[in-house]
């Protein structure tokens, strides 16, 4: 459970602090804390996960990522359906 940083308050120090707790920054705590160094994770919203969720939409769930479709994949010229869809560009971040 993330507890928001205005609640919280630090008791004793950490050897590392990470900034995010995305996939990347919740992998690299892993890494440290297994290697026995204190660490704290500092993350901007009200969940972990960064990108990743998931949404329960009329009784479905749904997953979000970082997903995209790339044109410069091989794979987009092989499928003929895949060639037709229609793309729309996304902002960077996004």
């Amino acid at each position: 459970m993330l507890v928001p940083a205005r609640r919280q308050r630090a008791a004793t120090a950490a050897d590392v602090i990470v900034i995010g707790a995305g996939l990347a920054g919740l992998s690299t705590a892993h890494h440290l804390t297994g290697a026995g160094l204190t660490v704290t994770v500092l993350e901007a919203t009200d969940r972990a996960g960064g990108r990743m969720a998931t949404d329960t939409v009329d009784g479905f769930r749904l997953d979000r990522g970082p997903q995209l479709l790339n044109t410069s994949y091989p794979e987009l010229g092989r499928l003929p359906a895949l060639r037709a869809l229609r793309l729309a560009p996304t902002a960077p971040g996004a």
